[in-house]
């Protein structure tokens, strides 16, 4: 398994691509989608879905592009409407452009099949009411339940 982690400039996010054979996911696609892509392009894998750790906009606003380009979009039942509204996501409230997805797909805490690629979600509620960590074999993907040298 291979982590790329992708700092997202404009926001100070990270997105994370895990790549596992000839498979991928996305995690927390805050940045530019086309730059995604063009790693996921170099890294020929086929992308099984876009998982969101909680729905603000750092983390969100490749949402739209992403689900454009085909994929399925993924978010607890709590932070769902966030992918939906620049307000949901808190996007107006920073002065961000946000084109708001149209649809997305539940995460259920636990085992979750995306698309081929198993991961298992931890609830973690807090930073927002829907907020999941994600675990893929030894790896942990926090988003914001944890910050590390920062806010």
């Amino acid at each position: 398994m291979k982590i790329i982690t992708v700092k997202n400039q404009d926001v100070d996010s990270n997105c994370y691509i895990v790549v596992d054979g000839e498979k991928s996911l996305i995690i927390d696609l805050g940045a530019d989608f086309s730059k995604i892509l063009h790693i996921i392009n170099a890294e020929n894998t086929k992308v099984c879905g876009v998982i969101f750790t909680h729905g603000h906009f750092d983390h969100v606003l490749g949402a739209k592009s992403a689900e454009e380009n085909g994929l399925e979009l993924f978010i607890s039942k709590d932070d769902g409407f966030m992918l939906l509204s620049e307000e949901g996501c808190l996007a107006n409230w920073a002065g961000v452009n946000y084109a708001p997805a149209s649809s997305y797909k539940v995460l259920d805490e636990g085992i979750n099949d995306i698309n081929g690629f198993k991961v298992e979600i931890i609830k973690t509620p807090g930073h927002t009411k829907g907020s999941v960590c994600v675990k893929i074999g030894e790896n942990l993907f926090t988003g914001d339940t944890v910050f590390f040298g920062t806010i």
